[in-house]
C-alpha cells in the first residue's frame, strides 16, 4: 500500500493495489480528495493478466451531495472500441443511473449509453447516445424494458447542434410480437407545433403503417397521418429518416427560421429512388400569428397530377382553412366535393354538428376560402382532448371544376363505428350536398349519409346510403328539411347492383305535426317506368296512408296510388290517380282491402280538369267468389244530376250484369237501369227502375235487344208499393 500527498494543489491521492498471489487479476485502486472540495473521486482499475480487458471503474462521491457517481471503462487491448460505464447513485433516491460509452479509436463516432434503473420499479431505462466527431448531429436513443413485461420501448432522439428542432423517435418492439412500432417525432423549439410519426412494420408482412402526426401545443387540433405502403409495391413510404445510406429513398427536413421574420418554414421533401413520386411537406408557422399553414404536395415525375394538401389552422380562431383535390392514377375518375365560404362572397359556412358522449353538443365551424392554386387534398384530423371523439375532414378543390369535394370522418375512440361526412357545393350552384358515412368496424354495413344544403333555398336535403359489404344491395336515404318549415323530407333509395331496380324512398316529417309522410319510388334502370309510393303515418293515430305513383319517362301518364292502413282497423285503403301529362284528365283509383274479409273494394275516379264531370268507378273483388261487382258513378259539378252504374261480371259465368243509376240532387226520383249482356248470348236485357222518393209507384222497363234481330220487346211495368 502507498500513500502519496501534495500540500500545493491541496490534493491528497490515495493509491491502493491489490495482487492475490493465487489470482491473475490485479486490483488497482485510486483514491484523489481534494482539501478544499468536499467531493472524492476513487478511481479502480482491474486488469487481469490472462486477459487483454482493463476494466477502469471511478467513483465520484461528494460529501455535501447523496449522489455518487461510479464511472466504469472497459478498454480491450486487442480491440479499438472503449468501453465507458458511469452509475449515478443518489443515497436518498432508489434511482440508479448507468451511464455508458462507446469510443471506438477508428471511427469518429461515439456511442453513449444510459441506463436508469429504479429500485423499486421494474422498468430499466437505457438511453443510447451518438454523438459524430465531425458531424454535429447527436443521436439520442433510449430504450424502456420493463421487467415484468414483455415490451421494449426504444426512444431515439436526433437533437442538430445548430438547429433547434429535435428529431424523436421511439420504437416498441414486443418480444412474443412479431410487430415494431416506431414512433417519430419532431419539436421545433421555438415552436408549440410538434410532428408525431408513428410508423408500425410487422416481421411477417409486408405491409407498413405509417402515421403522421401534427400536435400544436395552444390548441387541441391534431393532424393526424396515417399511410399504408407495401414493401413490394412502388408506392411512397413515408418515414423519418435524413438520408439514408443503404436507403434509396431521402428525406428532406428543413426548418427555416429567419432572424428577421418571424416565420418558420418547415419543409418535408422525399424522393424515392425508384419511385418517381415526390412527396412535398411545407409548413409555415409565423411566430406573431397564431395562424399555421400546412402544405403537402405529390407531384409525381411521369404524371401531370399533383397532391396538394394545404391547412391553415388559426390558434384561437375555429375556422380552419381546407383546400384538398385527389385524382387516382389508373382512374380517370376525379372525386371532386366542395365547402366554399370565399371572404368577398355572402356563401354560408358549413356548419357540423357533433354530439360526443360526455358533451351535450359540440360544433365544429369550416370556412373554406379557395386560393389561385393548383388542385390541393388536405386530410385533417380532429381529436378533442376531453373527448373521444376524432373528427376527420378532407377537403377536394379541383382548379378545373367547379365543384369541391369536402370529407368529414368522425372515428369514435370506444366505438368501431367510424363517421364519414361528405359535403359538395359547387361553385356556380346555391346548392350543397352534405355526405356522411358510417362504416362500423366489426360490421360488413356500411351508411352513407348525403344532405343538400341551397344557400338561397331554406330546404335541407339529407341523403343515407347503406351498403352492405357481403350484399349487393345499396339503400340511399334522403332527407330533406325546410329550414323555415318544420316539415321533414326523408328519402330512401336502394339499388341492389345485380338488379336494375331502383327503390326510393322519401318520408315527410313534419316537426310540429303529428303526421309522416312516407314516399317510395322505384325506378327500373332499364324500363322507363319509375314507381313513386307516398306513405303517411300519423303518430297520435293508427292510420297509416301508403301513396304510390308510377311516372314512366317516355309516357306523359302519372299513376299515383294512395293506401291508407289503420293499425287497429283491418281494413286497407288504396288508392291510385292517373295524371296525364299533356291530359287534364286525373284518374283516381281508390281500392279497399279488409284484413279479415276476402272482400276487396276497388274505386276508380277520373276528373277532366277542364271538364266539371267527375266519373267515379267502384268494383268490389270478393276473394272467394267469382264475381266482381264494378260501380261507376259521375257527378257533375255544376249539374245536381249523378250518374251511378254498377257492373256485375260473375269470373266463371258470361253474363255481364250492367246497373246503371242516376240520383238528381233537386229531384226526388230515382233512374235506375239494369243491362244483362250475356257473353255468349246475343241479346241484351235493358231494366230501366224509376224510383220517386215522396211516391210510393215503381216504373220498371224493361227492353230485350237481340243483336241479331230487328224487334225490341219493350215491358213496362208500374208497381205501386
Amino acid at each position: 500500500m502507498a500513500a502519496d500527498v501534495d500540500v500545493d494543489i491541496d490534493v491528497s491521492k490515495l493509491l491502493v493495489e491489490l495482487r492475490p498471489v493465487d489470482s491473475d487479476e490485479t486490483l488497482l485502486l485510486v483514491e484523489l480528495r481534494l482539501v478544499d472540495s468536499d467531493e472524492t473521486l476513487l478511481l479502480v482499475e482491474l486488469r487481469p493478466v490472462d486477459n487483454d480487458e482493463t476494466l477502469l471503474l471511478v467513483e465520484l462521491r461528494p460529501e455535501d451531495s447523496d449522489e455518487t457517481l461510479l464511472l466504469v471503462e472497459l478498454r480491450p487491448v486487442d480491440s479499438d472500441e472503449t468501453l465507458l460505464l458511469v452509475e449515478l447513485r443518489p443515497v436518498d433516491s432508489d434511482e440508479t443511473l448507468l451511464f455508458v460509452e462507446l469510443k471506438p479509436v477508428d471511427s469518429d463516432e461515439t456511442l453513449l449509453l444510459v441506463e436508469l434503473s429504479p429500485v423499486d420499479n421494474d422498468e430499466t431505462l437505457l438511453s443510447v447516445e451518438l454523438s459524430p466527431v465531425d458531424n454535429d448531429e447527436t443521436l439520442l436513443l433510449v430504450e424502456l424494458r420493463p421487467v415484468d413485461s414483455d415490451e421494449t420501448l426504444l426512444l431515439v432522439e436526433l437533437r442538430p447542434v445548430d438547429s433547434d428542432e429535435t428529431l424523436l423517435l421511439v420504437e416498441l418492439r414486443p418480444v412474443d410480437n412479431d410487430e415494431t412500432l416506431l414512433l417519430v417525432e419532431l419539436r421545433p423549439v421555438d415552436n408549440d407545433e410538434t410532428l408525431l410519426l408513428v410508423e408500425l412494420r410487422p416481421e411477417d408482412s409486408d405491409e407498413t403503417l405509417l402515421l403522421v402526426e401534427l400536435s400544436p401545443v395552444d390548441s387541441d387540433e391534431t393532424l393526424l397521418l396515417v399511410e399504408l405502403r407495401p414493401v413490394d409495391s412502388d408506392e411512397t413510404l413515408l418515414f423519418v429518416e435524413l438520408s439514408p445510406e443503404d436507403s434509396d429513398e431521402t428525406l428532406l427536413l428543413v426548418e427555416l427560421s429567419p432572424v428577421d421574420n418571424d416565420e418558420t418554414l418547415l419543409f418535408v421533401e422525399l424522393k424515392p429512388v425508384d419511385s418517381d413520386e415526390t412527396l412535398l411537406l411545407v409548413e409555415l408557422s409565423p411566430v406573431d400569428n397564431d395562424e399555421t399553414l400546412l402544405l403537402v404536395e405529390l407531384s409525381p415525375v411521369d404524371s401531370d397530377e399533383t397532391l396538394l394538401l394545404v391547412e391553415l389552422r388559426p390558434v384561437d380562431n375555429d375556422e380552419t382553412l381546407l383546400l384538398v383535390e385527389l385524382r387516382p392514377v389508373d382512374s380517370d375518375e376525379t372525386l371532386l366535393l366542395v365547402e366554399l365560404s370565399p371572404e368577398d362572397s355572402d356563401e354560408t359556412l358549413l356548419l357540423v354538428e357533433l354530439r360526443p358522449v360526455d358533451s351535450d353538443e359540440t360544433l365544429l365551424l369550416v370556412e373554406l376560402r379557395p386560393v389561385d392554386n393548383d388542385e390541393t387534398l388536405l386530410l385533417v384530423e380532429l381529436r378533442p382532448v376531453d373527448s373521444d371523439e376524432t373528427l376527420l375532414l378532407v377537403e377536394l378543390s379541383p382548379v378545373d371544376s367547379d365543384e369541391t369535394l369536402l370529407l368529414v370522418e368522425l372515428r369514435p375512440v370506444d366505438s368501431d363505428e367510424t363517421l364519414l361526412l361528405v359535403e359538395l357545393r359547387p361553385e356556380d350552384s346555391d346548392e350543397t350536398l352534405l355526405l356522411v358515412e358510417l362504416r362500423p368496424v366489426d360490421s360488413d354495413e356500411t351508411l352513407l349519409l348525403v344532405e343538400l344544403r341551397p344557400v338561397d333555398s331554406d330546404e335541407t336535403l339529407l341523403l343515407v346510403e347503406l351498403k352492405p359489404v357481403d350484399s349487393d344491395e345499396t339503400l340511399l336515404l334522403v332527407e330533406l328539411r325546410p329550414v323555415d318549415s318544420d316539415e321533414t323530407l326523408l328519402l330512401v333509395e336502394l339499388r341492389p347492383v345485380d338488379n336494375d331496380e331502383t327503390l326510393l324512398l322519401v318520408e315527410l316529417r313534419p316537426v310540429d305535426n303529428d303526421e309522416t309522410l312516407l314516399l317510395v319510388e322505384l325506378r327500373p334502370v332499364d324500363s322507363d317506368e319509375t314507381l313513386l309510393l307516398v306513405e303517411i303515418r300519423l303518430v297520435d293515430s293508427d292510420e297509416t296512408l301508403l301513396l304510390v305513383e308510377l311516372r314512366p319517362v317516355d309516357s306523359d301518364e302519372t299513376l299515383l296510388l294512395v293506401e291508407l292502413s289503420p293499425d287497429d282497423n283491418d281494413e286497407t285503403l288504396l288508392l291510385v290517380e292517373l295524371k296525364p301529362v299533356d291530359n287534364d284528365e286525373t284518374l283516381l283509383l281508390v281500392e279497399l282491402r279488409p284484413v279479415d274479409s276476402d272482400e276487396t273494394f276497388l274505386l276508380v275516379e277520373l276528373r277532366p280538369v277542364d271538364s266539371d264531370e267527375t266519373l267515379l268507378l267502384v268494383e268490389l273483388r270478393p276473394v272467394d267468389s267469382d264475381e266482381t261487382l264494378l260501380l261507376v258513378e259521375l257527378r257533375p259539378v255544376d249539374n245536381d244530376e249523378t250518374l251511378l252504374l254498377v257492373e256485375l261480371r260473375p269470373v266463371d259465368s258470361d253474363e255481364t250484369l250492367l246497373l246503371v243509376e242516376l240520383r238528381p240532387l233537386d229531384n226526388d226520383e230515382t233512374l235506375l237501369l239494369m243491362e244483362l249482356s250475356p257473353v255468349d248470348s246475343d241479346e241484351t236485357l235493358l231494366l230501366v227502375e224509376l224510383r220517386p222518393v215522396d211516391n210510393d209507384e215503381t216504373l220498371l222497363l224493361a227492353e230485350l235487344r237481340p243483336e241479331d234481330s230487328e224487334v225490341i220487346e219493350l215491358v213496362v211495368v208500374l208497381a205501386s208499393e
